[in-house]
């Protein structure tokens, strides 16, 4: 193709990758900021995946970096092209684009073109506020009912509310400050630690923070999915002032680089599902514990009635036949509640088992992603213009 240039708008380009360098940048603060949780949770659950989590917002932190990183250098590159034209003489210009090789990969023949002045086509921080995903919403909003009488009261705690705000957002707090007589002495028959203390440490997390999370990957990835766009759309429409083999090595160079950008947003917007499995299994488990914890007080109620009423027959003298019944009806009342709960521990391995294999498939997409990131060159290797 013959040689062309317009360096009024390789400067016009120039400004809008430094937009794009500036959408970035806005992109991975918010990232950093929105991805905080606190981790002094020590329950092995919570720690499991603020331990993943920390692993997966570093990667994402050096993938946004190395996209800085080479916008910076593309706007560096774009206004010294674009000077260096201004001052030298089109012939001259010319004899030096003819030692550049062809162009190798084809354009799109109706590929998305920028406005006349480089006007960008989206707005990528438009997409940087706004609330959380609503991963939750419906374990918060199905969580109402109330129960009535002593089990209603002993568990009541169970389903939000109470002292652990954290649990709030999945609809099982905790907050069991004032246990019902009848229930613990129930409770002691079958377990000898806090039944309750014990469900409360298997689930404890800042798991609001968590929810946040995804919507920030969210919000992240579509972010970059637009600074995508307007990388595209400036590249093509500058390919319609400038043409020849430096103008077809320009190209190819920012084509990649906004397919580097598309396959950086979409890794996020993994993470986002990533975030919402592991946040919907956690809500799963939670809500199981809760019934088995209803359950259970039941039994542990029924059992301190009947061991209540045992010893006051027994202490008549009248009621030994009475006492031994009573005793093998406890047994299985303890015996049931004992089951219940390794049930609720079985659910928990299971649990942990979804988080990580969740985790990790979302790991080797991110490693793949930013590997390629990383690998991408900065235009002084692979887009330079050898004038500049």
């Amino acid at each position: 193709m013959a040689f062309r240039v317009e360096p009024t708008d390789i400067s016009a380009y120039g400004r809008q990758i430094g937009r794009a360098h500036s959408d970035i940048a806005a992109g991975r603060r918010h990232l950093e900021k929105g991805t905080e949780v606190d981790s002094s949770f020590p329950s092995e659950l919570w720690q499991l995946v603020v331990g993943r989590h920390g692993t997966q917002v570093a990667q994402a932190r050096h993938a946004m970096r190395a996209l800085e990183r080479a916008v910076a250098a593309c706007e560096r590159e774009l206004v010294g092209t674009a000077r260096y034209y201004r001052l030298t003489d089109h012939e001259e210009a010319a004899r030096v684009d003819r030692t550049y090789p062809g162009g190798r990969a084809e354009r799109p023949a109706n590929g998305p073109t920028g406005s006349r002045d480089f006007r960008d086509v989206a707005e990528p921080t438009a997409e940087l506020p706004g609330g959380t995903s609503g991963v939750l919403d419906s374990v918060k909003q199905g969580v109402k009912d109330r129960y009535d009488g002593l089990v209603g009261s002993r568990v009541d705690g169970v389903v939000g509310g109470g002292g652990n705000p954290a649990l709030g957002v999945l609809g099982v707090g905790l907050d069991l400050v004032s246990p019902s007589t009848l229930v613990n002495e129930g409770l002691k028959l079958a377990f000898d630690f806090d039944l309750f203390g014990e469900a409360a440490k298997l689930v404890a997390g800042d798991w609001a923070s968590y929810e946040s999370c995804a919507a920030t990957w969210s919000q992240v990835g579509r972010l970059c999915g637009k600074v995508a766009d307007n990388v595209a759309a400036g590249n093509n429409q500058l390919s319609e002032s400038w043409t020849g083999n430096a103008a077809d090595t320009r190209w190819e160079y920012f084509e990649g680089l906004a397919g580097k950008l598309t396959g950086t947003g979409g890794c996020l917007l993994d993470l986002e599902r990533a975030y919402e499995q592991v946040a919907a299994a956690v809500a799963q488990f939670a809500e199981g514990m809760k019934a088995a914890l209803l359950f259970i007080s039941d039994l542990a109620i029924a059992a301190a009635v009947e061991a209540a009423a045992a010893a006051g027959a027994a202490a008549t003298g009248v009621g030994l036949v009475l006492t031994g019944g009573a005793a093998a009806l406890i047994a299985a009342k303890v015996a049931m509640m004992i089951s219940r709960w390794s049930d609720v521990i079985n659910a928990l391995t299971v649990l942990y088992a979804t988080v990580n294999a969740v985790f990790g498939a979302g790991d080797a997409v991110l490693n793949g992603q930013l590997d390629a990131v990383r690998s991408f060159p900065l235009p002084c290797s692979a887009y330079d213009h050898q004038a500049v």
